[in-house]
Order: structure tokens, then sequence, then C-alpha cells
């Protein structure tokens, strides 16, 4: 143990990666190996079928994680799965200085466990080797747990902003419903249908980014974005800008005009395609589409008049946009269900690098950086 530390008694990040990334490495050559770097990985499947089902495993690394990038054969489709070493402390162990208390609803959920990540080399290339992130994934969990629409809205947002190449980190993003989950304790609030709540939360993005700031949840001392240049951020802000009031603008001629931004160009015109129903299309007046019918038939459905008279919805988000919205979140869960899926085969892998733990306890404590994992 004493190699992991410098002379000052501080625990060194570099030999804690050094040596996970070697257990890594030894479970891995367990496996198959077909090529360099590509790994063959059988796991049967646990229904009756007992069919044994097939998989590439390809290793990279990027900071402080390890991505496998999982390939089901042979249909090809891929999952990223990151593996980041960090080290865990529970209550009533806690971070002085100007972190958030542990709270009460916390301590009684037994979300009291925190986790110290390796920090990654600065954009400059300098690196402290005894510097390390905070980490509160089990209490963000439970945060943001049995919240409505929360989850599959924070779903969408990052969809839109894959989709759109919007240059921000999903933890940014999370971060947004964490402090509107402070600023709104009303359970029907987050009962509001997914259409308002994923516009809400998108001017809540757009306003973080004009003013320059993203404070991080557990520190408001510390603003996430502070790195990033102004020109970034005036980019970032003028696309919002323009997706926003291009979504405003259509909603009532196009029901469909916000999955323009949420899906890619591909996936939008294959969404086109399999709607049962034909839509306006965003670019032509209704008065020219021969279908414009539908369009009526959806406003002046019945399931649908109490939600289109609600004095809280605003103007711009009519019905039309809800009820769509709607069928593209059940195609997207589809698809996240088969992932899910897979997901849970990879966990035998994962499974098989803990078995492998060293149960040793670190002596000496590290030093903290009081800053997030990007």
């Amino acid at each position: 143990m004493d190699k992991w530390r410098d002379k000052d008694g501080f625990l060194l990040q570099s030999e804690f990666r050094q040596w996970v990334e070697s257990v890594v490495n030894k479970a891995l050559n367990r496996l198959r190996r077909s090529k360099p770097n590509c790994y063959e990985l059988g796991i049967q499947d646990p229904d009756a079928s007992g069919r044994l089902s097939q998989y590439h495993i390809s290793l990279k690394k990027s900071g402080p994680a390890m991505t496998f990038t999982v390939t089901m054969i042979p249909s090809n489709a891929k999952v990223d799965v990151d593996f980041v070493p960090v080290i865990e402390f529970t209550h009533p162990k806690w971070p002085a200085g100007s972190v958030r208390p542990l709270s009460d609803q916390l301590i009684k959920a037994k979300r009291t466990s925190w986790f110290i990540v390796p920090k990654p080399k600065s954009k400059t290339g300098d690196a402290d080797h005894t510097l390390w992130r905070l980490a509160f994934h089990e209490q963000e969990r439970e945060l943001i747990n049995d919240r409505g629409t929360l989850k599959p809205v924070c779903r969408l947002l990052k969809k839109l902003r894959d989709s759109c190449q919007l240059n921000i980190a999903s933890y940014y993003l999370k971060t947004l419903f964490l402090w509107e989950i402070d600023a709104n304790k009303a359970p029907d609030f987050w009962k509001m249908k997914q259409s308002h709540l994923f516009m809400h939360m998108l001017k809540i993005l757009q306003q973080n980014l004009k003013r320059g700031e993203i404070k991080y949840y557990w520190d408001k001392h510390c603003n996430l974005i502070e790195g990033f240049q102004e020109k970034h951020k005036e980019n970032l802000v003028c696309r919002l800008d323009n997706i926003i009031a291009h979504i405003e603008r259509n909603v009532s001629e196009s029901p469909i005009v916000i999955a323009e931004h949420i899906l890619t160009k591909e996936e939008f015109e294959a969404f086109k395609k399999n709607c049962s129903t034909t839509f306006p299309s965003p670019s032509k007046p209704v008065a020219a589409v021969p279908n414009s019918a539908t369009k009526e038939a959806v406003v002046h459905s019945p399931n649908l008049q109490g939600f289109r008279h609600k004095s809280d919805v605003p103007c711009s988000l009519c019905v039309d946009m809800s009820s769509k919205l709607d069928s593209i979140i059940i195609a997207l869960t589809s698809v996240q269900s088969r992932v899910h899926t897979l997901e849970g085969r990879i966990n035998v892998l994962c499974a098989d690098i803990r078995s492998i733990r060293n149960q040793s306890q670190f002596k000496s404590a590290p030093r903290v950086l009081n800053v997030p994992q990007h």
C-alpha cells in the first residue's frame, strides 16, 4: 500500500486507477479474443429457451472512465457502458466545507454512501495525482425517484442534445432537474404533461446558459460551466432560442414539430412513415395538406378537452404537441427496454470484476477536490 501514497501520505489516484485497470484486463483476458481489443462473450438467456446470446466487447479509456462498447451479434446493435473506479464512504462521514448537508429524507431512505472519483487531467495537461472529485449518485437517484414525468423528460432533453449536437454534458442537464426539485416541492408539479415539462426545462436550460451559470447542486459556489468559452455559450443560447421559437411558432400548425428536434433527420423521417395517421408537414400550411381534418380530430378529442382548458397551460403549447410527444415517448421506451435487457447481461461481466475487488481499507485520507464529475 505504501506505493499508492505520496511522501505526504496522500492517496495517489494514478496508482489506484492502474490497479483497477489491471483487474479489468485480468477479467477480459479470461474471454476469447477474436482480434485486437475485441473479446467474445456468450451469456445464456434467463428464460426457458436457454439460448446463448453472443456479444463482442471492446474497451477504451477516457479520463478516469473505461468504456466497454458491447456489440450484439448478429444485429450489430451497440451500447456503451462506462466503468468508473471509485472509493466509497458512508454516513456519518461527510465532506466538510460548503457541501450541502445530508438531509433527513436521504438518511431515512438509507442513501448515505458517497464516493470520490479520480480527477482526470485538466485541459492544459496538468495533473495532480492526489486530487479526487465528489460523487453523490445514490442521493441524486433518491431525489429524482418517484417524480412523475421527470425521468422521461430528462431522457428527451438528452435526446434533443444528441440529435442537435449540443455540446453539453448529461450531468449538467440532470443538475437542472435537481435544482427544479428544490424549487417545486408540490407533487402535482411533476404530474404535468411531458410536453409542458419538456418545454419548461428547455427554457430553464436556455436561461442558465444566458446567465453563464449552472450551479453544482451539492455546492452552489461551483459553476459547472465556468470553463465554457463565451463563444460556445453564445452558440448554445442562439441554437436553443431558435429551437424554442420554431416549436412555439409551428406547434399549432404541425403536431409533430417538436419531434423534428428530438429525433435525427433519419429518425424523424422513419417516425413520420410509421405514424398510423398522416399529419401536416411543418413546412406546409395546414390548408395545403389533404389530411388537415386529422388536426381537427385531435384538437376536438373528448379525452383532451380538460387538458386544453387548464389555466396553467402555456398558450403556445397546444394539445397537438402533447399528443404526439407522448407517441414519441412510447416509441423511445420500446428501444430503452431492449437496452436495459442488454445492461442486465453486462452486469454479469461487472460482477466478475467486482469479485476480484480489493477488500483492503485505506488508512490515509485522500485529498478531495470539491467539484463533481463532468
